[in-house]
């Protein structure tokens, strides 16, 4: 529903990559790329969450709403995606 296809990297597997956008999808509308690195989802940090919580959050209800902080090139910014059936 989010569009995105993200894989967990590090020691203890809390940093999490965009390993590719859907095109079309919401995360595509929201600015996300590949190598993004999620840094919070609705606030909450992501290096608190496990790959298993990201996709589960990902995958709720067709019209939920979150705010993505995320990282490219060393810089953070934020944006909004809305959940939406892909299919």
């Amino acid at each position: 529903r989010s569009g995105l296809f993200v894989i967990a990297s590090g020691k203890y597997l809390n940093h999490f990559k965009i390993a590719s956008v859907v095109e079309g999808s919401p995360a595509d509308k929201a600015g996300l790329q590949v190598d993004d690195l999620l840094v919070r989802i609705n606030w909450v940090p992501t290096s608190l969450m496990t790959l298993g919580n990201i996709q589960w959050k990902f995958k709720k209800r067709v019209g939920k709403q979150f705010t993505v902080v995320y990282e490219r090139n060393g810089k953070r910014h934020r944006t909004q995606m809305t959940l939406k059936e892909l299919i």
